[in-house]
């Protein structure tokens, strides 16, 4: 692959101009001014549009499943972050074989497991980063850093609050199309099957919104026993209006939401949920128990994106990006498989979330 080297780090960003996309854009911009930022999409005119707003940005054609489009671009970016779904793997392989590290933010587990699978045979020099476990894994981060001196964990329990009037675009809810599919996880040590919309249980958030939340595949589930050791991950999800949380409760358990299965009712399904507003705060609570020092504990961690969770996701997906480059701070990793839990240093990923509007606080209890 011939493709000419730039001096100074240059970032890809497939799906440049959508909602995501273009919020790490607009982030890279004001963090790291001197990365040449590279924003790719089918729609050229879309690109080129939002790369005029930015101080050293460039808009670029890029088909996520066109094996040929990384090959056609005008430089060689040192990292390809991936914010619309690489389904067919397309881009992921193309990056892989042309040594460029990459960082996907959009695979759900089914998908995550097929990045390790693919890296695990591919072997390569470059960073692949499994960077998609919730909102590009800021509450994960922080959940390994909440582990820290802990002698064992024996179980990490996340809660989300998704707010329904809050910015999203469309990847942000391909999960839709799942919700009713049992996933695995690991419970008390051992693989096991778990049933979207079970096992509830009562979570107060930080802003005192007290609520029932419900299980849901998230990749932190996949991610978090294997860096931590945890006995027991579960996340679960609520919205912040009772009743919508009651009645998506309501059709799947009552098998309503199969009856809507299909690319007939998708527009129906995702109409449900993607009404997108003028944004509103992400909240997550994270639940920590293990033994420190032959004492039980609870560490209780909250993370608050005050802006939105396209926010936070494009904070985490920056971050990640810093990190592959060693840039602001971060140290950066070798060549292969990693995840973007794994971030840091944890000061200086702290940093950077604060002052991008990302808070979070925990404190300690006997459990």
């Amino acid at each position: 692959m011939n493709i000419p080297q730039l001096h100074s780090e240059t970032i890809l960003i497939v799906g440049g101009y959508g909602v995501v996309g273009s919020r790490i854009a607009n982030i890279l911009d004001r963090r790291s001014p001197d990365v040449r930022v590279l924003l790719g999409g089918r729609s050229i005119d879309k690109a080129k549009a939002l790369a005029s707003t930015l101080k050293n940005a460039q808009g670029v054609e890029f088909d996520v499943d066109d094996p040929t489009s990384l090959s056609r671009l005008p430089v060689r970016p040192d990292v390809v972050i991936v914010a619309v779904n690489d389904l067919k793997d397309v881009t992921l392989h193309a990056a892989i074989k042309a040594g460029i590290a990459i960082v996907d933010i959009t695979r759900w587990t089914e998908r995550v497991r097929d990045l390790e699978a693919i890296v695990a045979d591919a072997k390569p020099k470059s960073p692949v980063i499994a960077g998609s476990s919730w909102m590009a894994c800021v509450p994960g981060a922080l959940t390994l850093f909440a582990t820290t001196g802990l002698d064992s964990v024996d179980s990490i329990d996340m809660s989300v609050l998704y707010a329904m009037k809050d910015i999203s675009g469309g990847n942000s809810i391909e999960y839709m199309d799942r919700l009713t599919a049992p996933f695995p996880v690991i419970r008390d040590g051992k693989k096991a099957v778990a049933i979207p919309y079970t096992e509830g249980r009562t979570v107060k958030f930080e802003n005192s919104y007290q609520t029932m939340v419900y299980r849901f595949d998230s990749p932190d589930q996949h991610v978090l026993p294997h860096l931590t050791g945890a006995g027991s991950v579960a996340a679960r999800i609520a919205f912040d209006d009772k009743a919508t949380t009651y009645v998506f409760w309501l059709i799947i358990r009552s098998g309503l939401w199969d009856l809507f299965s299909g690319e007939r009712f998708k527009s129906l399904r995702r109409g449900l949920m993607h009404n997108p507003g003028p944004g509103a705060p992400h909240l997550v609570r994270v639940d920590v128990v293990g033994k420190r020092d032959g004492r039980k504990v609870r560490r209780t961690l909250h993370v608050t994106d005050n802006e939105s969770q396209s926010h936070m996701t494009a904070v985490g997906a920056v971050l990640q990006a810093e990190w592959v480059l060693g840039l602001n701070g971060f140290v950066a990793p070798g060549g292969g498989l990693h995840y973007g839990e794994s971030m840091g240093p944890e000061p200086v990923l702290r940093k950077a979330l604060e002052a991008e509007g990302v808070q979070s606080s925990s404190h300690e209890e006997a459990a």
